[in-house]
């Protein structure tokens, strides 16, 4: 329990300004960084027990806004997969990743493919079949 409350203060001290976290620390030299949708999503998903925090709810609403802007099989699964966890909408989410999974499968990008069967299958066991 000690270290999983570091870990989760770690998380929060480096959440965006604006809701969201990147590769790093929030800035850099004074500038405020960007965050991104994987690794919102991957921070959320540790941050699932602690939803009444502001740094959360931020970054719940980042990741509703910006969870297609990043169009990659690895971003979008990730972020059905927090949403989902957060009781979001998913529907057109999941209509984005599965018009995605051709090319993800074209790309051979075998683990992405996996993430996006897994994120799929959890609210629609035939995903598998659609494609």
């Amino acid at each position: 329990p000690p270290r999983i409350a570091v870990g989760e203060q770690m998380l929060i001290d480096r959440c965006c300004a604006r809701g969201g976290w990147n590769y790093g620390n929030a800035n850099m030299l004074g500038q405020e960084l960007k965050p991104f949708v994987p690794t919102t999503a991957i921070a959320l998903l540790s941050l699932q027990d602690r939803q009444s925090l502001p740094e959360v709810g931020r970054s719940v609403a980042f990741l509703e806004r910006e969870a297609t802007s990043e169009r990659s099989g690895t971003a979008l699964a990730l972020a059905l997969m927090a949403l989902r966890a957060y009781g979001r909408s998913t529907d057109a989410l999941r209509q984005i990743l599965l018009a995605q999974l051709p090319t993800t499968l074209n790309l051979g990008k075998v683990t992405s493919v996996a993430m996006s069967l897994y994120a799929l299958s959890e609210g629609d066991r035939h995903a598998a079949v659609v494609l």
